[in-house]
């Protein structure tokens, strides 16, 4: 009798510690303190399309600005409030609802591309589903495309390089021409951080005034190369310098990366000391390991930056920071909204009272890293 008690009593707490984890990752109501409409300029990872975002827009997600398709995570933080994904970036093709196999069957290179194509939306949409992604068509009429899943063109990917900066210069441009007046957010992830980081320091560079109304940069996974990423993920292989020439000599081949092409650490004297950026990474992240991301980080504070936070969480992969470990979410999530609250930006009250210590504690973490290498 007492070990099914137990046994009743243990179900129970896991049930009541489920339940006041969804309830607290549930939407709450957002305040604008500001009263001043900000948008959230998000830049995707490798291989990510646009629906990536939805793991940061709560239970609420976004419409598609591709589609009209209404894209919700279930298991995402709610730490964009309106998020800005278009255009597309050009190496994402949606996925067409029919295709005339029949016909193709007759045009032999059309079969072969298409074929291709179909292996690649069979994989994104599988890693959609994976990441608790959904994908519906909310209107009364029949869609051309889906953004459910999409293919790739592999000649057009370029690791946060040129062909990336153009695609997050069209993005922001594009927001800068239907908005103009609104204040904004620059936030990317992985090869997206990258990119970020990047455009910003090259819009500070061009003229500064065009960075006047973002008030703020979200780094997510961010590393400060292509090649120290790469060593840092494969030390045991690449430490050689003929494989790790062959690897590079690879990716040239393949995609649009150039070896000798643009890197985060290589434009971070003309990154935009005015605005504040937060860097997040994790201990368990092997795909960019934190090191490269603290590399950044370093670089960026002896360049005389000041308002720069480093949030290391401890038990999330990339780029599933809002969804391996509980604790990392609501750390993450209540982070973000203390940050939010200190620059005067849209929050939910109740995260950012629970995150005031974890901005403290992420302000130092940047400031020993500068430390230490002193």
């Amino acid at each position: 009798m007492k070990v099914n008690a137990m046994k009743q009593v243990s179900i129970v707490s896991i049930v009541s510690i489920f339940l006041l984890l969804s309830v607290s990752l549930q939407a709450q109501e957002w305040i604008n303190p500001s009263q001043k409409k900000v948008w959230t300029v998000f830049y995707q990872g490798m291989n990510g399309s646009q629906t990536q975002g939805a793991k940061y827009t709560g239970l609420r997600g976004f419409i598609s600005p591709t589609t009209g398709e209404h894209v919700i995570c279930t298991k995402a933080i709610d730490v964009i409030k309106d998020i800005w994904v278009n255009p597309e970036i050009d190496e994402v093709i949606p996925a067409p609802m029919k295709r005339n196999w029949m016909a193709l069957m007759l045009q032999p290179k059309a079969l072969i591309y298409n074929v291709w194509q179909r292996s690649h939306e069979l994989i994104s949409g599988l890693s959609n589903k994976g990441y608790c992604t959904d994908v519906k068509n909310i209107s009364s009429q029949a869609l051309a495309s889906t953004i459910a899943s999409h293919s790739l063109v592999v000649s057009k990917i370029n690791l946060g390089q040129e062909g990336d900066l153009a695609n997050h210069r069209i993005r922001f441009d594009s927001l800068r021409q239907e908005h103009s007046d609104d204040d904004v957010i620059l936030m990317g992830v992985s090869r997206g951080a990258a990119t970020t980081f990047q455009s910003a320091s090259l819009l500070n560079r061009q003229n500064v005034d065009l960075l006047k109304n973002v008030r703020l940069i979200i780094l997510e996974g961010c590393f400060d190369s292509v090649g120290h990423t790469a060593q840092e993920r494969h030390p045991w292989l690449l430490k050689y310098n003929c494989v790790f020439d062959s690897f590079l000599a690879s990716l040239e081949h393949v995609t649009s990366f150039k070896r000798d092409g643009a890197a985060p650490i290589k434009v971070v004297a003309d990154f935009p000391q005015h605005i504040p950026v937060v860097f997040i990474t994790s201990l368990k992240d092997y795909a960019v390991p934190a090191v490269c991301t603290k590399d950044l980080v370093k670089s960026l504070i002896q360049h005389g930056h000041q308002d720069v936070y480093l949030l290391e969480l401890k038990n999330s992969s990339h780029p599933r920071y809002m969804m391996d470990d509980a604790n990392d979410a609501l750390n993450y999530l209540h982070f973000m909204h203390a940050l939010y609250k200190k620059y005067n930006l849209p929050y939910i009250p109740d995260y950012a009272d629970k995150g005031s210590e974890l901005v403290a504690l992420a302000k130092n973490a940047a400031e020993l890293l500068d430390q230490q290498q002193q």
